[in-house]
């Protein structure tokens, strides 16, 4: 009985402190992002310079939405 209460605390612990640990480290890819506080969200929370007006949003909303991104955005390699 005391193992079990051993090895459940020791599991907690991890599982507690684990995401404090992983929080701590920085990537490159990180320190690049544009900070929260210079995009304009607008009343309704909408970024609405990142959307791409050359795109009807009825015919590819994904592409209306993501538009900008995905074509300024390069994905390295693995």
């Amino acid at each position: 009985m005391k193992t079990s209460a051993i090895i459940g605390a020791s599991v907690l612990a991890l599982a507690v402190s684990t995401p404090a640990i992983a929080q701590d480290e920085t990537t490159p890819a990180q320190e690049e992002r544009q900070p929260v506080d210079a995009i304009d969200y607008g009343e309704w929370g909408v970024a609405l310079d990142l959307l791409d007006p050359s795109v009807d949003p009825g015919d590819d909303f994904n592409a209306y939405v993501n538009g900008k991104w995905i074509a300024e955005t390069e994905i390295p390699a693995d």
